[in-house]
């Protein structure tokens, strides 16, 4: 994505760059995935360009409220990163960068994200459910008892 912040680009030195700035950083890329809609594959492609020289420290320098603004807002719009114990936020965030491919979701993913959220803003997970919901309809139909003429 085009950044209108000379300042929050190249000029962006993560070594010394302040907490403030940093979370700068992340709510302007918030922003504007959200002002262009950006999702899967193309949010995906953008975040691993803005962030392409990020670490898990740089990560974790920034609050960590806006550490989960950025890591829902990724999931919500349909890009996978991890979200569980057994791996720090700042790690997860680090670890999408470096992905050679985006990461596919499951189903068990999709419904347990399902489950403590509530939508996804993704198109291609949209319609990975609309597919789920049509399959399932054929079958809950032949499971109900033909009702007989009286």
């Amino acid at each position: 994505m085009d950044d209108d912040e000379g300042s929050m680009t190249g000029g962006l030195d993560l070594a010394t760059a302040s907490q403030d700035t940093l979370d700068n950083y992340i709510h302007t890329r918030l922003n504007e995935y959200e002002k262009y809609n950006a999702t899967d594959d193309t949010l995906w492609e953008c975040y691993q360009e803005d962030f392409a020289s990020w670490t898990a420290d740089d990560f974790g320098k920034a609050r960590r409220v806006v550490q989960s603004k950025l890591r829902n807002t990724l999931r919500q719009r349909g890009v996978w990163v991890q979200h569980n114990k057994s791996i720090s936020m700042p790690k997860s965030l680090e670890a999408t960068i470096h992905e050679e491919e985006p990461t596919s979701w499951t189903d068990e993913q999709i419904d347990d994200y399902l489950q403590k959220h509530d939508k996804f803003i993704s198109e291609y997970i949209q319609v990975r459910l609309k597919r789920r919901q049509a399959d399932r309809a054929p079958r809950m139909q032949s499971a109900t008892p033909a009702q007989s003429p009286t």
